[in-house]
């Protein structure tokens, strides 16, 4: 970005000398109206440039090459627009290259923002299409509430980055995050807990890197002997606690994931088979997704369910995917069954009263013979990003 900056500087623009400050309070000739629009516009390009970086920090490289072939065409219509020919030689109306700069600007700030609290951009689509519904936990009451995590990301010992994340969750190789070499990258979530009444806290995770994660709780180490794959159930008091998840990586790629386990593994097959004939009623229409992973950077695959239902959704991975459903239309879906072999995997997006529940690799026999012989739709790819489909 900063090269392609440069170039549209060097063709287009003359730029008067800053050392000459113009009065931009009360501009009274021509000297002040040029400098106070060509300080307009590179303020403007700036914080552009800036947002841009930001929002490359988190993409992957397939949408970074997006990004970039977006951004390029951008300046290409930017520059005819806003380009005045006179004398042979190119000039910018910059009245309407800082319009169309700040309108850029307006737009990629709104894809970050959505980036940093759903992990998707939609480049190319408008922004405020296809917004997930934002329902309640699914399906189990629970007597304990889990904030949001704080996210802190460190370079070994050097600290790079922080956000807000709805869960323990980080997938990314080489150093395409924040210039942090997936060997070195160490991560620490914190949420709190808050316990109505003595109960367990159960959290499964994962680490298809070989990572190791640790826990505690109220700064009280949590043993988990180390290992890079596991669940827990934590003991917790009433009141409130603080949750600390820490991971370190070391390996070429990083991935892991910790879920605090909302929705209960398969029972017994007595059971699954009255699930699977409630499920599948009223003629609803049944979707298998698969895949062994995803490219996102938190580990989350969208869908977007179809305008008719009712549906009956199988979700099938090899490590740990937080699900996320847009289902605008409200379609009723009744039931869902997780296959994970790694860790588990995560739904929302989906009404709180759905039925579902999760299967680990071991436990597939368990709905062998159950499941549909053909469904309505298949979606298999080996690395998922988003899944859409229509009947």
């Amino acid at each position: 970005m900063k090269t392609l900056r440069t170039v549209f500087f060097s063709a287009f623009l003359f730029l008067p000398a800053f050392a000459l400050a113009g009065n931009c309070d009360n501009p009274t000739n021509d000297f002040d109206g040029v400098y106070c629009l060509t300080k307009s516009y590179v303020a403007a390009d700036t914080q552009l440039n800036e947002t841009y970086d930001q929002l490359r920090c988190f993409l992957t490289e397939r949408q970074k090459r997006k990004l970039k072939k977006e951004q390029i065409q951008w300046m290409k219509e930017r520059n005819t627009a806003c380009g005045i020919v006179r004398e042979g030689r190119f000039f910018v109306d910059l009245n309407l290259a800082t319009q169309s700069t700040r309108s850029r600007l307006s737009y990629l700030n709104k894809e970050l923002q959505r980036f940093k609290k759903t992990g998707g951009v939609s480049l190319g689509v408008p922004s405020d299409a296809s917004k997930p519904l934002d329902p309640p936990p699914l399906n189990l009451p629970r007597p304990y509430k889990v904030s949001t995590f704080s996210a802190m990301y460190f370079n070994g010992t050097d600290h790079v980055s922080s956000e807000t994340v709805p869960r323990p969750s980080i997938n990314y190789e080489d150093d395409v995050f924040c210039k942090i070499p997936a060997s070195s990258v160490e991560a620490v979530w914190e949420a709190n807990i808050d316990a109505q009444e003595p109960c367990s806290l159960p959290i499964s995770y994962a680490s298809t890197t070989h990572g190791v994660a640790s826990f505690f709780l109220d700064d009280v180490s949590i043993p988990n002997g180390l290992d890079s794959n596991g669940s827990l159930s934590i003991p917790l008091e009433t009141g409130t606690h603080r949750l600390r998840i820490e991971y370190k990586n070391h390996g070429y790629r990083a991935n892991f994931s910790a879920t605090v386990k909302n929705y209960p593994d398969a029972p017994s097959k007595d059971d699954l088979q009255v699930f699977f004939e409630k499920a599948l009623r009223n003629s609803a229409r049944t979707v298998h997704i698969s895949g062994e992973t995803t490219d996102d950077f938190y580990n989350n695959v969208r869908v977007s369910l179809p305008d008719e239902g009712p549906v009956f959704l199988f979700l099938e991975s090899r490590t740990s995917i937080n699900w996320i459903f847009y289902n605008q239309s409200d379609v009723k879906v009744n039931g869902i069954l997780i296959c994970c072999d790694s860790g588990t995997s995560t739904v929302t997006g989906i009404r709180e009263d759905t039925p579902i529940y999760h299967v680990g690799a071991i436990d597939r026999s368990v709905y062998q013979g159950m499941l549909p012989e053909a469904f309505d739709f298949t979606y298999k790819e080996k690395k998922l990003i988003r899944a859409s489909f229509s009947y």
